[in-house]
C-alpha cells in the first residue's frame, strides 16, 4: 500500500501520536511505534466512530488509537487471562493515554494485524462452522465455545 491508499486519520489521532510518541515508544520495542510522515501526521489502515488502527514497522502488529472503554477493558482483561481464547486476535500491551477525546479516557493498544477475522476462512474451523450451519453464516452462534 502507499500513503496515497489511505485516508488522512482524524486530527485528534494524529495529535495524541505527535504528543505522546516518546513515551509509547519507551514502553514498547522500537518497531512498534508508527512512524510519522515530515509533517508528523500517521498512515491508518481505517478510522472508526472511536478510534484508528495503524501500521508500525513491524508489519505483524497494529496499534490502535481508541476512546472506546467496553474495547479497553475487554483488552485489559484478555492480557490478564492465563489461557487465551482461541480465535481472538492476540493482544500485546495497552496503555492508556492522559488525554481525553469527546470526554472519554484514551488508550493505545497493540495487537497482531487482523486479516482473517473470526478464522471464517480458516481450512481448520470452516468444516466446524459448516457443520453446525451450513453455508449460511447469518445464522452463525459467535459464542462458540
Amino acid at each position: 500500500m502507499t500513503s496515497d491508499d489511505y485516508e488522512p486519520n482524524p486530527p485528534w489521532v494524529n495529535k495524541l501520536l505527535r504528543k505522546h510518541t516518546k513515551k509509547l515508544a519507551s514502553l514498547v520495542p522500537p518497531e512498534w511505534v508508527p512512524e510519522p510522515d515530515v509533517k508528523w501526521t500517521y498512515e491508518e489502515y481505517g478510522c472508526g466512530h472511536y478510534g484508528c488502527v495503524l501500521p508500525v514497522p513491524d508489519g505483524r502488529v497494529v496499534l490502535k488509537i481508541t476512546s472506546d472503554p467496553t474495547e479497553a477493558a475487554f483488552v485489559t482483561i484478555y492480557l490478564g487471562l492465563k489461557d487465551k481464547p482461541i480465535g481472538i486476535t492476540r493482544y500485546h500491551q495497552i496503555v492508556e493515554l492522559p488525554d481525553q477525546y469527546r470526554r472519554r479516557r484514551t488508550f493505545a493498544i497493540w495487537r497482531d494485524e487482523a486479516e482473517n477475522v473470526g478464522g471464517l476462512s480458516s481450512p481448520t474451523r470452516m468444516p466446524v462452522y459448516r457443520e453446525r450451519y451450513g453455508d449460511d453464516i447469518r445464522s452463525f452462534d459467535w459464542n462458540l465455545a
